[in-house]
């Protein structure tokens, strides 16, 4: 598979100037931040996952993939209270740059 990315021209202040399509560097780069974040809790679901199967009695692996499934749930919600702290942190900055 193949995975191809855009390649994004990063400035040396920190302004949240638009780019050609209207979003700001900032909140671009905060959005990604936050898609990167849920592909991690992703990635340690599915590595918790391959942990849980290899448990040794009936009972455990039960458990093990339900604590999976409970840290990847906390993992989401770090992941979106991480993004709305960079928002604040965006609107912050936008309005003392007023």
């Amino acid at each position: 598979m193949a995975l191809a990315a855009k390649a994004v021209q990063a400035r040396d202040d920190d302004d949240d100037e638009a780019d050609s399509r209207g979003h700001g560097f900032c909140t671009a780069t905060a959005q990604l931040l936050f898609k990167a974040c849920g592909f991690e809790a992703r990635d340690d679901l599915y590595i918790a996952k391959g942990h849980c199967i290899n448990v040794g009695d009936a009972v455990e692996p039960a458990r093990c993939l339900r604590e999976a499934k409970e840290a990847r749930s906390e993992a989401g919600k770090f992941c979106g209270e991480q993004l709305e702290w960079r928002r604040g942190g965006l609107q912050r900055a936008r309005r003392a740059a007023l």
